[in-house]
Order: structure tokens, then sequence, then C-alpha cells
């Protein structure tokens, strides 16, 4: 299956401890992905099932805006583990399946590298990410192309805020925090194969 995950549009502060506000200007936002991925459903009865997916590690861009000539500050590698529960409602008369679910996420982050014009201003720079947990929303459906092979479109609603730290040896700054609210919109197509 493709996987395309795009996270809210909207750009966080970045807050220093020196008075516990807002850098002026410095916002970070996070960029989407498409990746292949593969899921895994174990129906517990006819209507009720549990599901995982196994994907590449999607890796964001994190863009800082209001720094002159920096666009991208850093890539961020993350593994996110995620279950839902499933319920499945077949259509009668017909080839359709609709599927709703709530599922739990724990993102973990790793490999987050500075981009090389964030690390010419200062080469000490670092961005840590929390490893946090999210909860989702998903509706989706699928259509029967005969009895080993199904068709299924899904959307997730996943809500994931994550604490990001900024260390830099630029003194004036002092220390450096941002939530970012990544809460993607995630859309999955694929193929489905029942055993």
């Amino acid at each position: 299956m493709l996987i395309h995950i795009s996270p809210a549009d909207e750009k966080e502060p970045v807050i220093t401890d020196i008075n516990n506000s807002a850098v002026p200007g410095v916002d970070l936002s996070a960029s989407s992905e498409t990746i292949p991925g593969l899921g895994l459903t174990y129906f517990v009865s006819e209507k009720l099932a549990l599901e995982t997916y196994l994907a590449l590690p999607p890796t964001h861009d994190v863009f800082v805006s209001g720094l002159p000539g920096i666009d991208k500050g850093a890539t961020a590698a993350m593994l996110p583990l995620a279950v839902f529960g499933q319920y499945h409602h077949a259509i009668p008369e017909t080839r359709f399946t609709l599927v709703g679910g709530v599922g739990l996420i724990y993102a973990m982050f790793r490999d987050i590298d500075v981009t090389t014009q964030v690390s010419q201003l200062d080469p000490t720079i670092k961005f840590i990410a929390e490893d946090t947990f999210g909860l989702s929303l998903q509706v989706g459906g699928q259509y029967e192309l005969n009895d080993r092979f199904h068709l299924r479109a899904t959307y997730t609603k996943m809500f994931l805020d994550v604490d990001f730290d900024i260390t830099t040896s630029v003194s004036f700054l002092g220390n450096l925090s941002s939530t970012l609210g990544l809460d993607p919109d995630i859309f999955m197509l694929g193929m489905a194969y029942m055993l």
C-alpha cells in the first residue's frame, strides 16, 4: 500500500527560556511524506479486527522560518508504532465494506540531522525530539475484487504533538523549545489479500 502523511499546515513558535517568550519571527513546521507500507489485520470476529502497519520510517523535513537564507532546519526520521481497533460493516448485496477504527500511536524519533546551512551558523546546534503518544480516528472502505483480493482506501486523522528542544551555543538565545503540532492527515491506498 501507499501511505501519504500530511502534517497540519501550521507554524509553531520557538520559545526561549530567557524570558519564556517566543523568538520573534522564528517558527517550525514539518513536511509531508509518501512511503510504501504493509498493513496486518487480525479479525477477532466477523466484524471486529485489530490492525497494525509495517513501513519504512518516514523522514520529515523540519522547516525553520524567520532565519535569513534558511528554509530547512533538520530532517527527522520518525518510527511510529500504531495499533487500531476496527469495525467492519459489509453492505448487504454489494461488494463494499465500510471500515471505522480508533487507534493508539507511539512515535519515536531517530536520526535528527541538522542541515548544513544551520550548522554553519552554529556547529553545536542540535534538534532533540521527545518520543510521544497520540490518538487517531480512522474511516475507510474496501471493495471485494474476488474471494482473496480487496481494494482498500482509508483516511486517518492522527492527534500528535511533538516537543522539540533546540540546544545552541549562542548564549543570547538561551535554551530553545517548540511544541510542533503535527496532527497529520494520513491517506492509505492499497490491495488487501485475505488468507
